[in-house]
């Protein structure tokens, strides 16, 4: 440290003055440690050892910090290395969790993606969309939902009296396309069990029961 003062002479009174003042307070709050537990006689240790440091720096009398012996001096390298490996790791750890929840998010959107329908795409129906609504199938009551075609196509063949109009976007032909796949599909094709009623059947399986009678 460069010196200030020439040893045993008093140094710039703002310096004393100033430890001065450090000590004294550190006094008037440690002073007297009746009633102290460990952690504050270790918190009383500390300030009136840096008051006292304060002190010392200011007469330019301080003494010279003492070399640290081989083994702290390793013991101390091993920390800090051990916690720059350890922080590299938390760091690694901080991307992979990223990661995770990135891919999961994309998985969910995926699936949310996959599970938004057509209006005309039946809640017990668990088939999905064959594209965007192309055609508009409406109920005798004029009552209806658009629909792509694939569910276009199942919602009119489990109507009575059901008709279908293209979308003005869709491309030609699509409303007879979707007319014409509806006959051979039965009333509710995602109801499993026996057909044995006209009424259960496809259009295209009773006009074959009529002609062969």
């Amino acid at each position: 440290m460069e010196k200030t003062t020439t040893p045993g002479a008093l140094p710039p009174a703002t310096d004393l003055a100033s430890a001065i003042r450090v000590g004294q307070k550190m006094l008037a709050l440690y002073g007297d440690s009746s009633g102290f537990d460990v952690f504050a006689f270790a918190q009383a240790h500390g300030g009136l050892a840096e008051a006292l440091r304060i002190l010392l720096r200011a007469l330019d009398v301080e003494p010279d910090p003492k070399p640290i012996p081989p083994a702290v001096a390793d013991l101390h390298r091993l920390c800090r290395d051990d916690y720059t490996s350890n922080a590299d790791r938390r760091a690694q750890h901080h991307r992979d969790d990223a990661h995770l929840i990135e891919d999961a998010t994309e998985a969910v959107a995926a699936t949310m993606v996959l599970t938004v329908r057509c209006p005309a795409a039946h809640g017990d129906d668990p088939t999905p969309c064959d594209g965007p609504p192309v055609v508009t199938v409406l109920d005798a009551q004029n009552a209806g939902a658009d629909g792509c075609a694939h569910h276009g196509a199942r919602l009119l063949a489990s109507l009575d009296g059901g008709r279908v109009y293209a979308l003005p976007d869709a491309p030609a032909g699509t409303a007879i396309r979707v007319f014409k796949a509806a006959q051979d599909i039965r009333p509710f094709p995602w109801i499993d069990g026996p057909r044995t009623r006209p009424s259960q059947l496809s259009r295209a399986e009773t006009r074959g029961r009529g002609e062969g009678q």
